[in-house]
This record gives structure tokens, sequence and C-alpha cells, in this order.
């Protein structure tokens, strides 16, 4: 039985999720730290984390993007955990502005729970030159952990609690005013974070959907999405390797000279 526990929490979607939102949380080297959350990254958080796993990273104070009466704060950074959207970014963006412009933060991590795609950088590039608040941000990290885990082996890509039923993937679907390009923006959104999971957990899944169907969609998106991400770490894995033998051989030259200072 312990074995089979054992086992069981190794390939945890809870677990592995929740290793990803500490190790961001503890990336400011810091004693004391503040976290900002949208309303989509509040869902993850609670699932996950505890407040007592907070006070452990050293969060003292966690608020709601949303709210218009949060404090300025200074000396201490701020860790968010948001989507990548183009508002997100400019209200990040306006937070770390100078304090004469209104800003609340000195410094600043951003964690998107997606992908840091091209436009979710250039989009947070661009609202942070616009705000002036370029000396307050510090890094942008892609989490890959859009999805709610709701235990160790059940996790769901949309709301945690569906208060309106048409509202539902299912029911969105299966709208006879559904348009295409509405489709596709669903079928986009379930394959991205269905993807998020994956990465997640380290794994390359085997995909099957039913033909001519909204899951085939989704299953051909996410299909690309991961022959695209592995292309990336290859090509990643490929520019260290080349760029350690580089080193290495600079190394090597150097120790061949040993008259130079």
């Amino acid at each position: 039985m312990e074995r089979a526990r054992g086992v069981r929490r190794a390939f945890s979607v809870r677990e592995c999720q929740r290793g990803v939102l500490l190790a961001l949380l503890e990336q400011p080297r810091c004693a004391w730290k503040l976290a900002v959350f949208d309303a989509r990254g509040g869902e993850v958080l609670a699932l996950c984390l505890r407040p007592r796993d907070l006070a452990r990273c050293g969060v003292t104070l966690a608020q709601r993007l949303e709210d218009a009466a949060r404090p300025r704060v200074v000396g201490v950074p701020c860790v968010y955990v948001v989507v990548p959207a183009a508002e997100t970014s400019d209200a990040v963006a306006r937070d770390l502005a100078p304090a004469a412009a209104g800003g609340r933060y000195d410094a600043a991590v951003v964690g998107v729970l997606g992908s840091a795609d091209e436009h979710a950088v250039a989009a947070l590039a661009e609202a942070l030159h616009r705000h002036h608040a370029a000396r307050a941000f510090r890094s942008l990290v892609a989490l890959n952990a859009d999805f709610l885990s709701l235990a160790d082996t059940l996790f769901v890509t949309g709301a945690g609690v569906v208060r309106d039923p048409s509202s539902a993937t299912y029911c969105a679907l299966r709208d006879p005013a559904l348009t295409d390009a509405r489709a596709k923006a669903l079928t986009d959104a379930i394959a991205e974070r269905l993807f998020c999971a994956v990465a997640t957990l380290g794994v390359v899944p085997v995909i099957r959907a039913q033909a001519a169907t909204a899951a085939e969609a989704v299953a051909r998106t996410l299909h690309t999405r991961l022959q695209e991400h592995m292309r990336e770490r290859q090509a990643s894995s490929s520019s260290e390797t080349t760029a350690t033998a580089a080193a290495a051989a600079q190394g090597v030259c150097g120790c061949a000279h040993p008259d130079e200072p």
C-alpha cells in the first residue's frame, strides 16, 4: 500500500503544478515579498497552495490585481501570477510605474500561467515602455500552469465552478449561433491548457479523438503545439551544448598561454 501511494504521489498533477508555483514564489531571494494575482491566478493558487506555503516562500501579503485600493509598498518585491493578456500587461506596467505616476512596487517578477509567446512578450514590453516601468521589471516566467488541479489525478481546463451552464465549453461548442472564429478560439484555448498540463507533468501523451468533432480540432492543435515545443527544446539544448563547447574550447586555448595575465 505504501509503495502504491508513493507511485501515485510521484505522478500527481497537483503536486507537479504546486512545485511550479512554489519555484516562482521563491525566485526573489529575499525575506519578504508580495503576491498579486488576477482571477485565473487566484483560482490556480487557491487549489494548489495553502497560506502556510505562501508564508514559507516569504509572501506576507497576497492581493488581487483588480483591487484598486492596493497601497504602495516600498522596498519589497512583488510576484505576479496572471494570464498573458494585453489588459493584464497594462495593469502590471501601471503597478511598476514610477511613484510619481502612481506606481505601487519597486521590483517585480511576472509569472504568466500560460506560454509566454512572442505576442505576450511584446505586449508586456510595450506596456512597460509606455508607463516608464522597465526599471522595476526583473523577469518574465512562463509557468505553463493554466489549468485547475482538483485532485492528484484530476484536473480541468475551464473554470472550477460553472455558475452559468450556457457558458460551459460543451454548451458553447454546441450553440447554434457558434461562429467559426469562436469555435477556433474555444478549441485553441482548450488545447493550450491541455498543453500546460502535459508540460507541467513532463510527459508526451498519446492523443486520441473522434473524427470530425471539436475534440479532433483540439487534438490537432495540441499535437502541433507539442511538436513546436519539442523542436524549441531541442534547439535550446543544441544552443546550450554549442555554447558550453565554445566556452570549454576558449578555456583550453587560454590554458595554452600561461604567460597571459
